[in-house]
């Protein structure tokens, strides 16, 4: 694994003012990390892969999030890297997927309705116009 001691906490050597990982060689550690889990019999997690690429969680949320838009490159990389674990997921049925779908990470998903935002919906129909005008309500 790739590691870097000066690392000011977003992925970046302080010294240098460089990036821990360039595209090219987060694909591949991506990519690895992947090909990884697939030849161990292990889950593809954000905790994992964050490990494998031997970063702080905070650096991989401000790469995935693109912090002040200077993480362009990388945050394509690590989106790609969260559908495919998200997909991952979707496809298979155990209890465990369900409930990691549900963390925000994996989409956020919710088995119960939303609430109404209050607002309803409201109908109204008139039939003819002047004095025999009929009209009828539905709703809130």
């Amino acid at each position: 694994m790739k590691t870097n001691s000066r690392s000011n906490g977003r992925g970046q050597d302080w010294r240098k003012g460089q990036l821990k990982y360039t595209r090219e060689e987060l694909e591949t550690r991506v990519k690895q990390y992947f090909d990884y889990c697939d030849e161990n019999g292990r889950k593809y997690t954000k905790p994992g892969l964050i490990l494998y690429l031997d970063i702080s969680e905070d650096t991989f949320d401000n790469w995935l999030n693109n912090d002040g838009g200077k993480y362009t490159e990388l945050f394509g990389v690590l989106k790609r890297a969260m559908v495919r674990m998200r997909d991952d997921l979707e496809q298979r049925g155990d209890t465990m997927s369900l409930f990691r779908l549900k963390q925000a990470c994996y989409g956020g998903y919710s088995d119960r309705p939303t609430e109404d935002s209050g607002q309803g919906i409201k109908v109204a129909v008139s039939f003819g116009a002047g004095d025999g005008k009929v009209a009828i309500e539905y709703g809130k």
